[in-house]
């Protein structure tokens, strides 16, 4: 038990407000009355029921507080982040409070299971610190770039002899129907890819010079393919030697047989063909990656440019000033730290908007008309011709920025049209569903047809059930493939989407189940003879880069798999159908 007790020192305050005494009956308590070790009376208990209330709601200016204390963010990019995730719908503020939707719950899941690295609040914080380093001068751009793109390991895994003779002839076609020796550079996953895809060039062209793998050690190869009066090489392959810091103007072509992820990086590597040179009037993307992805739209003319005008010369006095709010278009919330540019001819100013959208710009030429323009990263370039103003009396200019947005697209999959904006939308049958309520319908159209995964896995056995399920799930507006590209599942077993959707189990990627029985199955691999397990060991790898197409006899319609079918026939107890029911039991048996 605990007893406290308070005695007036001095009366203070209280004796103007003639303030109510503690204690009852308007009496101070006595300290005297209690001591350490005294005795109490039991007189009566009084059991209280208390509840611990949960966290309370985020508002603007505490999730803010939040951001700073894990060092998300910046002051400059507060207000968009706010705005964002108001506007595409992952937070409504409803009384001052920001609370989740259902949309946001969501991406954020999808987010946090797809890309963990990125997700965690240390990696971003270390991102923002990083980024403050380059501002400051203190870290380097390209270190801070190549430490957040390192290759993964199914990029790391393309080194196939068989994928590098394809693309390599594929190359040698399109270059022989253009300029057979356009100056081309080829970027490969490492350097052993590099070599590999090096030597195959020039095996197929029958000479040591044709292609040269260029690193960093290698200056001598470096000059001979950036010499425009020598022919050969035509090719080079690299890793990321070339992507920035080589200016090779004559050079025609760029290729991507390596995985790309970081749009600056991308930018980096095509702006080794964008250098200009005499007789040069484009250069050539040719890519094996979907690297081209990353092109943005304003990369990509929509229309011939007007001719240049003649640079207008700023007229004196400089006294006039420009100025204006800067608000988004749709929210009409203040836009903080967009770039403000007066300009005339080659002179110019520049400013910022503050905390309030608001920027100021004085000392400005007295010419009729100064062009402005404001740009941001979260928003559309703004444009204008405006009149200074002569006083700040007068009426400020108001200017209001787009925000990016992509053109929805549409896409039709047997029956379902999906509609890809900044939501996607299905729609099918009549009905329109966002994606979130597409997934529900799926989870529950799977759930009416298997109960469990044990019985997932029966059906996924057998090629005729499995073909039956499948068209049965599609027959129902339930396509397992869209799933999977709409949340980017490709090198996940159709069999774990279905799982995961079904009955919320773990993402297993096709590598983790082949490392899995790669490490569960090692001392059996090789029991039936060596070509028996080198061909266990290709399917393995078709299966991890390609999918579950290839654990079926399909694997064996390649030329270089005869031998091993025959192999098999000839030597595996239960012939070919009984080692492939077998492999991909054994590939199944792992639930995650």
């Amino acid at each position: 038990l605990q007893s406290k007790d308070s005695v007036l020192k001095f009366p203070g305050w209280m004796i103007l407000y003639n303030a109510p005494k503690n204690g009852r009956n308007g009496q101070h308590l006595d300290s005297g009355k209690f001591k350490i070790g005294s005795i109490l009376s039991f007189i009566s208990l009084n059991v209280l029921d208390k509840q611990t209330p949960p966290p309370p709601y985020y508002n603007e200016a505490s999730l803010i507080k939040e951001l700073e204390k894990f060092g998300i963010g910046r002051p400059s990019t507060y207000a968009p982040i706010m705005s964002t995730i108001q506007d595409r719908g992952y937070v409504q503020k409803q009384e001052g409070k920001l609370k989740a939707t259902d949309v946001g719950k969501v991406v954020t899941r999808l987010l946090n299971d797809s890309f963990k690295q990125i997700m965690d609040v240390n990696f971003t914080a270390g991102i923002e610190e990083s980024l403050d380093g380059i501002a400051n001068g203190e870290k380097e751009r390209a270190s801070v770039i190549k430490d957040f793109y390192v290759p993964s390991e199914y990029e790391r895994a393309v080194n196939i002899p068989d994928q590098i003779e394809i693309l390599s002839k594929k190359v040698i076609e399109i270059l022989d129907k253009t300029n057979q020796y356009g100056k081309t550079i080829i970027f490969c996953v490492d350097m052993a890819h590099a070599q590999a895809v090096k030597d195959k060039l020039n095996e197929l062209k029958s000479s040591e010079e044709y292609a040269s793998r260029v690193v960093s050690e290698d200056k001598d190869d470096l000059t001979r393919f950036r010499d425009k009066e020598r022919v050969m090489p035509v090719v080079a392959t690299t890793v990321d030697l070339l992507s920035t810091g080589v200016d090779i103007p004559h050079l025609e072509n760029i290729i991507f047989m390596r995985p790309i992820a970081s749009r600056v990086l991308f930018k980096q590597i095509i702006g080794r063909g964008s250098r200009l040179f005499e007789g040069k009037g484009f250069f050539r993307i040719i890519d094996f990656t979907n690297a081209t992805r990353l092109i943005d739209e304003w990369d990509i003319p929509t229309e011939k440019p007007e001719p240049p005008e003649l640079p207008e010369e700023p007229i004196a006095p400089y006294d006039k000033l420009v100025m204006g709010i800067v608000v988004d278009n749709k929210m009409e919330s203040p836009i903080t730290g967009a770039i403000v540019k007066a300009k005339l001819g080659r002179w110019e100013k520049l400013g910022k908007t503050d905390e309030n959208g608001v920027f100021k710009l004085f000392g400005l030429p007295s010419n009729d008309k100064i062009s402005i323009s404001i740009e941001h990263a979260e928003y559309k370039k703004l444009n204008k011709k405006l009149k200074p103003h002569t006083t700040e009396n007068e009426t400020p200019y108001e200017f209001r920025l787009k925000a990016w947005k992509s053109a929805p697209k549409k896409i039709t999959i047997k029956g379902i049209v999906v509609t890809i904006d900044e939501e996607v939308e299905v729609e099918f049958d009549g009905i329109k569903l966002s994606y979130a309520e597409y997934r529900k319908y799926s989870k529950d159209k799977i759930s009416q047809t298997i109960h469990s995964s044990d019985e997932l896995r029966v059906i996924w056995l057998d090629p005729e059930k499995r073909e039956r399920f499948i068209a049965d799930l599609e027959a129902m507006k339930v396509n397992i493939t869209l799933i999977k590209s709409i949340e980017n599942l490709e090198d996940i077993d159709s069999f774990d989407v279905v799982a995961h959707i079904a009955f919320d189990a773990p993402l297993m990627t096709r590598e983790d189940r082949v490392k899995h029985f790669m490490r569960h199955n090692a001392k059996d691999i090789d029991r039936y003879g060596k070509e028996i397990g080198e061909a266990i060991r290709e399917i393995m790898e078709k299966y991890k880069n390609s999918g579950e197409e290839n654990l079926s006899a399909q694997a064996f319609l390649l030329p270089n798999m005869n031998a091993k079918k025959e192999a098999i026939q000839a030597k595996y107890p239960e012939g070919l159908y009984g080692f492939i029911h077998t492999l991909k039991q054994k590939v199944y048996s792992f639930a995650g």
